[in-house]
């Protein structure tokens, strides 16, 4: 594994061909949710640059996140939307039900194959089916 950003709310690493998105805890708010998205886009960039014929798999575990936070979603999926080249499949995990209708929304268009679950096997499943 190969850790490419962490801070005390989460983890972007490399784990075999997935890059992985974990949270260990709750972003206090949409502001502090936007900064860390813009500190993970440069760790992203710089991998990307760094590997610009690869594409991986992806794989985000929201675990402990319940709100959805509209702006920080929307920066990450700016990240991966403009970063489409390197994601050949993703998925997203979640309990909340608000969260992953937030998500699955932002995550709508051609040419980026991102689906939500509530379960990190079934995710597993299909990461894994790229």
């Amino acid at each position: 594994m190969t850790i490419l950003y962490r801070n005390d709310f989460m983890t972007l690493s490399l784990v075999g061909e997935t890059l992985t998105f974990v949270w260990h805890r709750e972003e206090p708010d949409d502001d502090h949710a936007v900064a860390t998205a813009e500190e993970v886009r440069r760790a992203l960039v710089a991998f990307a640059d760094a590997h610009p014929s690869q594409s991986f798999k992806v794989m985000i575990d929201l675990g402990p996140a319940q709100k959805t936070f509209p702006r920080g979603t929307a920066t990450y999926a700016a990240i991966l939307a403009g970063n489409r080249p390197l994601v050949r499949r993703g998925a997203f995990v979640t309990k909340s039900f608000l969260l992953r209708a937030a998500i699955s929304s932002t995550f709508l268009g051609p040419g980026l194959l991102m689906k939500g679950f509530t379960d990190i096997g079934a995710a597993s499943v299909f990461v894994s089916m790229a």
